[in-house]
């Protein structure tokens, strides 16, 4: 018996495990003015992210880099030298 046996037993058939959702009508109801800044917060945090950015460490500004680094590992693996860069 689980703690949670009548509350379990209150329920119809169908009802377990399905999760009901609704969709949100802006008329009648309203997010709260806290729920509203955080929202507004996180907007504003992507858009400042969005103008600023590097690359990984590990990506190449050239292409032909990564090119070349890719042509000395298989070099480096068909001719078993085992030096890999």
């Amino acid at each position: 018996m689980s703690h949670y046996s009548d509350a379990e037993d209150s329920m119809d058939i169908g009802d377990l495990g399905v999760r009901k959702r609704k969709a949100w009508d802006p008329e009648t109801e309203s997010i709260t003015s806290e729920i509203k800044e955080l929202l507004d917060e996180d907007v504003n945090s992507l858009v400042e992210e969005d103008c600023v950015g590097c690359p990984l460490p590990s990506t190449p500004e050239d292409e032909n880099m990564l090119d070349s680094e890719m042509s000395d590992v298989l070099k480096a693996a068909v001719l078993g030298t085992g030096r890999v860069v």
